[in-house]
């Protein structure tokens, strides 16, 4: 972990010393969320979030910090967790089709607040209070500063520190608004 990190930190400094364009923005949207191996049903959540983009020719790097709530929802019973998400991910833009981009990275998940969930007759299971993701989707940006974005993010954490119970990990679809703030080309 810690050499991806690294690798995620020169790339970094790389595309900053080098970069045609930068951007940085706000994002909101709706998430569709559920646990697996918990529930088949989905709950509706909301994100909103900051983000910062790095582009060179057709390759960019982009960062984001969200909040997210994420959850599920079944029988009555609604679970609500609150999360920051701080996804990583490496970008490639389609040239045939302009703002046209899709992406894929990691995610570090960061939950704020969780409902206590309880198995066995009653008893709390101890849960991670951080996971890893990965994320992957498409997304296009508009020269006015328009930016859309579709995604779905994975656990690759279970959820849980308890043994004994099935990988229970967040699924999550995420639709996304956001607008660029301040652009820069070099």
């Amino acid at each position: 972990m810690k050499r991806v990190i690294v690798c995620l930190i020169l790339a970094l400094l790389f595309l900053n010393a080098s970069a045609q364009e930068w951007a940085i923005g706000i994002r909101g949207g709706l998430n569709m969320a559920r646990i697996t191996n918990y529930a088949d049903d989905w709950g509706c959540f909301g994100n909103v979030g900051l983000f910062g983009e790095w582009k060179k020719d057709c390759w960019a790097l982009e960062a984001d910090v969200l909040y997210s709530m994420q959850g599920v929802d079944f029988d009555g019973y609604r679970q609500k967790d609150h999360y920051l998400l701080i996804p990583l991910k490496g970008k490639y833009y389609i040239p045939a089709c302009k703002g046209l981009n899709v992406f894929v990275g990691p995610q570090m998940d960061i939950c704020l607040d969780r409902n206590t969930m309880l198995f066995d007759g009653g008893a709390p299971a101890e849960s991670r209070n951080c996971m890893l993701s990965a994320t992957f989707g498409l997304g296009y940006r508009f020269q006015f500063g328009l930016d859309l974005a579709a995604n779905y993010n994975i656990g690759l954490l279970s959820n849980m520190k308890t043994s004994g119970f099935d990988p229970m990990r967040n699924s999550v679809f995420q639709i996304s608004v956001g607008w660029c703030l301040y652009r820069r080309n070099k």
